[in-house]
């Protein structure tokens, strides 16, 4: 079904159709509805199918309006009409018209067509369901009902019929490279990563100049952690239109997963060139310029986000971070907050918060959200090492030793808890205790032997005696 098939040659008088439209859409305004000012019916019609496929919805609505007015039992302008309202997200008004149109004419298969995408897109894909088959009954081979029917098939989840219906409209000669390309998004929601790019691919064939095709093959490809790939997709898709926004924007996700930061960098200012305030593209662009110790730049750059949403707290928090780095230790403790007041939960900034406080020489104070930070997310288990780290410092070492084996109990592979745990039984005087936990902890990782070897004869009074014991434990020297 399609609205778009409208003919600009219906006026001598007017060049274009522009011209027309913002002719009689002065007169409809100003209410000058006489025969002279008013468009023709065959120039109604087709003014309507313009602004539709110009998308000057609301200017069709005013046309379509006065279509109905002129001809009020017109199926044809109540399923315009539905049409231009459902685009309008206006879907309860549009089931109405629909089915207006449809008491008018209840065997329009363009009408019940209509219908069935006005009943998907208000979220009852079972019903388009019913309503695309009824149109089927009557013409099994009608494209459109056939290839609307696979689109609410993948709505549903039920990719391998789509892929039945698409496969059999693969030679048709309008839907050709979409149905191509449906397939392959069939493929990648059944992890059938191989066939997705296969018929990407055959679709690129057949529309080699649609950037469209080469952008969502490069979105494939970074699903798959396959970077290199999708860049180069996203760099066709770039060749054919360079200011395609997303492409950029993709471009320079995929190289900054790759390392590649300064790349990253020039192609977030590419996507600020086509869209200048978009929020997530200047925060992005910040978060790179940190990643690249450039903490001036994306500093200024969260600061633009923040310009632009000043809602958007994973700037706040992405700036604290580059305000900890240069040691601006204030303006990052306020980011931090500005976040923590409307997400007390935020488990990564307590983190980040309580190592800004254990730095700035507040351990006391850091030990607090430490704990708020591991409590927020069981998975933060470094947040119990750095928390025993804290009490060591204080001397507290009963509270180090308890958090210290919590850690260890949680992560028994790391080796940073044996370690911290031998420092503690060590300055306890449990020398054999303390060796026991360094032997796990050599065992693990022997490059912990260089701190040990910086560390332990402060701690140790007899070191040598200390030092020949572990080496037989863990090297069986003699």
């Amino acid at each position: 079904m399609s609205f778009y098939d409208f003919d600009d040659e219906f006026d001598d008088d007017f060049e274009n159709m522009e011209e027309q439209l913002h002719f009689y859409l002065n007169n409809l305004r100003s209410s000058r509805k006489n025969s002279e000012h008013i468009p023709p019916f065959d120039a109604l019609e087709s003014l309507v199918e313009y602004c539709i496929s110009t998308d000057q919805l609301k200017e069709a609505l005013e046309f379509c309006d006065l279509w109905i007015e002129l001809i009020p039992n017109s199926s044809d302008a109540y399923n315009k009409k539905a049409f231009i309202l459902s685009n309008l997200d206006m879907n309860d008004d549009a089931l109405e018209y629909v089915e207006k149109a449809l008491s008018y004419n209840p065997f329009d298969p363009d009408a019940n067509l209509n219908k069935a995408m006005i009943l998907e897109q208000s979220g009852d894909p079972k019903s388009a369901l019913k309503q695309i088959e009824s149109i089927l009954m009557l013409d099994p081979s009608n494209e459109d009902a056939l290839f609307q029917k696979a689109m609410v098939l993948q709505s549903l989840g039920i990719f391998n019929d789509s892929i039945q219906i698409l496969d059999y409209l693969k030679d048709s000669e309008y839907y050709g490279a979409e149905v191509m390309q449906e397939i392959a998004y069939c493929y990648n929601c059944l992890n059938d990563f191989d066939k997705s790019v296969l018929y990407f691919n055959k679709a690129i064939d057949e529309s080699p100049y649609d950037e469209h095709l080469w952008y969502n093959l490069g979105v494939i490809y970074n699903s798959k952690r396959m970077y290199h790939q999708a860049i180069e997709s996203y760099e066709m898709a770039l060749v054919i239109n360079e200011d395609f926004f997303s492409a950029w924007y993709n471009k320079a996700n995929s190289y900054a997963s790759v390392g590649r930061l300064a790349d990253a960098i020039e192609c977030f200012k590419e996507a600020l060139r086509v869209v200048p305030d978009d929020v997530d593209t200047m925060h992005n662009l910040a978060s790179v310029y940190g990643d690249n110790n450039q903490y001036i730049s994306a500093i200024d750059h969260f600061s633009k986000a923040l310009d632009l949403d000043p809602e958007n707290f994973e700037s706040y928090f992405g700036r604290g971070i580059c305000y900890d780095a240069i040691e601006k230790f204030d303006s990052a403790m306020e980011d931090y907050d500005k976040v923590l007041a409307t997400f007390p939960n935020y488990s990564e900034v307590l983190y980040a918060k309580a190592d800004l406080l254990f730095n700035m020489g507040k351990i006391e104070q850091s030990i607090k959200f430490y704990q708020d930070s591991f409590e927020s997310d069981s998975t933060n288990t470094e947040a119990l090492l750095d928390c025993a780290s804290a009490y060591y410092e204080l001397n507290d070492l009963d509270k180090a030793y308890d958090f210290t084996s919590l850690y260890i109990q949680v992560e028994p592979d790391a080796v940073d808890g044996y370690y911290l745990k031998a420092k503690i039984l060590a300055i306890r005087g449990l020398l054999k205790d303390s060796q026991k936990e360094l032997a796990l902890a050599f065992k693990l990782d022997k490059l912990k032997l260089y701190q040990y070897l910086s560390e332990f004869p402060e701690i140790v009074e007899n070191f040598e005696d200390f030092n020949s014991q572990i080496l037989k434990q863990v090297f069986n020297t003699k």
